[in-house]
This record gives C-alpha cells, structure tokens and sequence, in this order.
C-alpha cells in the first residue's frame, strides 16, 4: 500500500524539477549580459554569475509591498528599441497587458505600480488596468513578437531569466543623457534584475529592468494539476479496495 501512496507523489516531484531550468545564455556581438551587471557594480565584477544564478521560478510573480512596485530600466540594446513595449499581463488571461515602458523610454526612466484590493491595475498613480488577482507575468513585445516570462506562452522557449540580490553587491544604475545616474545602493534580497531576448541569438541583454518589492511565485503547471488528481483518485481506490 505505501508503494501506492508513494508512486503519485514521486511523480509530481519529478515532474517540478524537471519544470525549472537554467536558460543558455550565449556569447553574442554586443556587449554581454554578464558585462552589464558588472558594469552596474560597484568596484565591479557583481557576485552574481549570469549562467549559474538564475532564478529558478521566475514565470510568476506578486507585488510584496504595501505601496506598490518599482521598476528601474537599466539597459536596453535591441535594433527593436524604438518599438519595443514591456510590462506585466494577467496570470489567468495572458492578453489582458499592462504597459510600464514604451518605446520612447530610455535608461534611468523609472514607474511605480501598485495592484489594489480589487486588483486594479496602476502606473504612477494612474489606472491602466485590471487582473484577477496579486499574480502576474512580465512581457517584452515589439513590432514583431511577443515574450513572456512563462515559457509555456513562448512555446517551450525561455526568453526570460531573472536574479535576485542579496548578496552584498552595491549597484550603481546609470543615466541617460543630462540624468546622472541614481546613487549607489545595495542590490537587496527584495529586489530582482530581469532580462529578456528578444530574438534568436540568446544572449538575453535585449531588454535589462531592475524591480523591487515583489515576490516570485510558484504556480502548478496544468499537468501537475491533472498529475496531482490523478494521485488523490489512486489514493481514494486503495483505501476503498482495502477497506
């Protein structure tokens, strides 16, 4: 019988290690992801390696403040600038998108966004939306595709990949043009890098935001959903044919 029990649960385990990977980061002509979070270091390089320190779920997220989230662009090097648009869109409707920053958005540009009791949507202060619940992804889209930080959405690819502070590094974020830059400041446990490809050579340093005061979050997979109903009927059999 403990073999019954055990068999579903073995599954479902296996089948969550095997939902989370780290994505492959490739060299590429421009300057590399690793060389921009050095860059942003304080007495550079960041403790951070960009191969190894991958967040491993990193699809979902909720705000975790009170007051809302801020998010701080850091780089962006696509040929896709100009028309290229990131935000948050609905964990329960993927086309249901949130703008944060335009095209016409540069580095140093920054947004606060707060998701209220009834889930209402704003961006500095102003209603862009509503969501179902605290639970969003992040998206990079432009005038030719669409990237979510949910691999499933991109059929199976990772475009996204994400890091999270905490240890001990002091990040300066810079400027653009007369903005000097923002004061140096400790990279905190609360506070995360994300970075998207928007393309096909996998170097992820198209688009790089700084966000602060959220949460990653876990989300059953609809196959372990089925997986995890499939153990509890097992279950319910074996208990019924001992009884």
């Amino acid at each position: 019988m403990l073999k019954k029990y055990a068999l579903p649960g073995l599954l479902v385990g296996s089948l969550m290690a095997s939902s989370s990977f780290a994505a492959t980061i490739l060299p590429g002509s421009e300057k590399s992801l690793q060389d921009i979070l050095d860059e942003i270091t304080v007495g550079g390089p960041s403790s951070v390696n960009v191969h190894t320190d991958q967040l491993a779920n990193d699809q979902y997220w909720s705000i975790s403040a009170s007051g809302g989230a801020i998010s701080t662009f850091i780089f962006e090097i696509t040929a896709n600038a100009g028309s290229q648009a990131f935000g948050i869109y609905d964990y329960a409707n993927p086309n249901n998108m949130v703008e944060l920053f335009s095209g016409s958005d540069t580095t140093a540009s920054q947004v606060k966004v707060s998701i209220l009791a009834d889930y209402s949507v704003w961006v500095d202060n102003e209603l862009k939306g509503n969501f179902k619940d605290n639970l969003f992804g992040f998206f990079l889209s432009n005038s030719e595709v669409t990237r979510y930080s949910d691999t499933d959405l991109n059929g199976g690819i990772d475009y996204f990949v994400a890091y999270q502070g905490g240890r001990g590094d002091i990040v300066q974020l810079p400027g653009y043009g007369n903005h000097p830059g923002y004061a140096p400041g400790e990279w905190t446990a609360n506070e995360f890098i994300l970075a998207f490809e928007d393309g096909d050579d996998f170097d992820y340093q198209d688009l790089v935001v700084m966000v602060e005061s959220v949460t990653p979050r876990a989300v059953p997979e609809p196959a372990t959903l089925a997986l995890l109903g499939l153990g509890m009927l097992g279950f319910g059999l074996s208990r019924r044919k001992s009884a």
